[in-house]
């Protein structure tokens, strides 16, 4: 568990705003700043493999929709067990939640770890969750990096379209809450 906390201290979530042809080179640049996961969207499989060469090269874990990489982060907690299921037990499974009923359940199907959308949920439900549950916390697109400290989070993580500029002081700003 310990080596999944690691690799969530700053998580980034790769959209579609980077083309095909740049993203070798800006997932690289992110993690050579700072970025300690890399999350791909999309089933497309030239962008999966560049991002997991990038992982590969960093060690760092590499996560698809559909668990191509070394995980899955799925978008609801029904879909969890199945996931783990189909991937076993050495794979990676996060899921998005916005409660700490969902977080529990989330977390007895096989989750290893939870986002929460914290623009959405709230500073008090974040905690809620952090509090309620076993395995590690994403906070995803905060405001205020500052404002997560003391809530227990293990990771924050951005879409690559609303990604900080500067990623170095980001990671710096991360560090000091976690």
């Amino acid at each position: 568990m310990s080596e999944i906390k690691k690799h969530l201290a700053f998580y980034l979530v790769i959209d579609e705003s980077w083309t095909t042809g740049e993203l070798a080179q800006r997932c690289r640049q992110a993690v050579e700043q700072g970025v300690t996961c890399l999350d791909i969207l999309g089933s497309d499989q030239d962008r999966i493999a560049a991002v997991q060469q990038v992982a590969i090269e960093h060690g760092l874990p590499c996560i698809t929709q559909f668990g191509d990489g070394d995980g899955a982060y799925l978008p609801t907690v029904d879909m969890v067990a199945d996931m783990r299921q189909k991937l076993g037990a050495k794979a990676i499974v996060g899921c998005t939640v916005f409660g700490a009923g969902e977080a529990k359940e989330a977390q007895k199907a096989g989750a290893d770890y939870l986002g929460v959308p914290v623009q959405r949920t709230g500073l008090e439900a974040l905690k809620a969750i952090c509090a309620a549950v076993g395995i590690p916390v994403v906070a995803y697109e905060p405001k205020d990096i500052a404002a997560l400290h003391g809530c227990g989070i293990n990771g924050v993580g951005f879409l690559a379209q609303a990604m900080p500029a500067d990623l170095s002081s980001t990671a710096a700003a991360i560090a000091e809450v976690l």
